[in-house]
Order: structure tokens, then C-alpha cells, then sequence
């Protein structure tokens, strides 16, 4: 029995290592053509522009995230609040 010098061992196992990378990745990345039987019919449509509606008809509750008190920072009355209800603060 003839006993193999380190060097050409390790270049045996590179080589080995190599091939298994290669058949690995040509197996899993390889496309495989989808059998007619697999497939499924879909309808096309051109593409349009125009606005999407943002408004909801829907039954249901609705309930806020966060909420807060205005208060006025001396004791009195508020005369006019400066922004309108539902606006960004």
C-alpha cells in the first residue's frame, strides 16, 4: 500500500470538495421547466392610471391608538382652539 504524501491529499480533498459544490448548486439553481399539468390560467389586463379612492364603506368600530386632553395652561375659558377636528397636530 502506498502511502500519499500530505500535499497531494489535500489537493485530492479540494478537488473532491469542488465537484460536490458544483453538482449541489447546478441541482438546486438549475430551472426546472413546470409540467402543463402544474400550470394555471390567468387573466391579463392592461395597466391604467388613475387615483385609488380612500374612502371605506364598512360596518364596524373604530378605536384610536392614542389620544390626548387639551387643556388650557391658566384657569379660564378657551375662547377659539387654532386647528380644526381630525386635523395633524
Amino acid at each position: 500500500m502506498k502511502i500519499t504524501k500530505p500535499k497531494s491529499l489535500w489537493i485530492w480533498i479540494l478537488a473532491i470538495t469542488i465537484i460536490t459544490l458544483t453538482l449541489f448548486s447546478y441541482k438546486r439553481f438549475h430551472a426546472h421547466p413546470v409540467p402543463l399539468t402544474e400550470g394555471v390560467w390567468v387573466e391579463v389586463q392592461p395597466v391604467k392610471r388613475g387615483n385609488i379612492p380612500i374612502e371605506v364603506n364598512a360596518v364596524g368600530s373604530l378605536v384610536a391608538e392614542r389620544q390626548i386632553t387639551i387643556t388650557s395652561e391658566m384657569a379660564g375659558h378657551i375662547a377659539k382652539l387654532l386647528f380644526k377636528d381630525g386635523a395633524f397636530v
